[in-house]
């Protein structure tokens, strides 16, 4: 028994540290509800047209327009823009994700985009591009810390390492 338990013990510090460098609670973030993560909005286009947006989604052909003032909506078509909205976003590790863009404050009628002075943005949007990268709502593909995202409709939300000259999916 005691020979099984100290198999047990040295199977977890092998696989808690790598070459004798071990890591901090945070790098290993071991539980999925500890890992901060928030939701991305995927548009196909996001179109400014007098004082609304036309928005179509990545992954549909719905389009939908969004008033820039939503006290033209009753509180029923607020609801139903916030369940359009949500339908067509994924969840995922804030790490992972786009920058937060001041843009999506469009949306703050709608869904929570988090406050303005505070370092919480639980929403982002992000373009998909026909070569399916991520890019800003400003139309620059989107790069952070190395890494590019993409969006396919049959894989879902990608990350692309830089490494080198050219990038490598993860």
């Amino acid at each position: 028994m005691t020979a099984k338990k100290m198999q047990l013990e040295n199977f977890a510090r092998i696989t808690q540290s790598t070459a004798a460098n071990t890591f901090t609670e945070s790098e290993v973030q071991t539980r999925y509800s500890e890992i901060e993560n928030c939701r991305v909005l995927l548009v196909k286009s996001f179109v400014k047209k007098d004082n609304s947006y036309e928005i179509s989604f990545a992954d549909s052909d719905e389009t939908i327009t969004v008033p820039v003032q939503s006290a033209k909506y009753s509180e029923r078509q607020i609801r139903t823009v916030a369940r359009i909205l949500f339908e067509h976003c994924v969840t995922v590790a804030e790490k992972n994700a786009p920058l937060y863009d001041k843009t999506v404050r469009l949306f703050s009628p709608y869904v929570y985009v988090g406050g303005e002075d505070d370092d919480e943005h639980p929403f982002r949007a992000a373009l998909v591009g026909d070569d399916e990268y991520l890019r800003t709502l400003q139309n620059t593909i989107v790069e952070r810390d190395g890494k590019c995202f993409l969006y396919n409709t049959r894989l879902g939300y990608q990350i692309e390492k830089k490494g080198g000259d050219d990038f490598g999916r993860e």
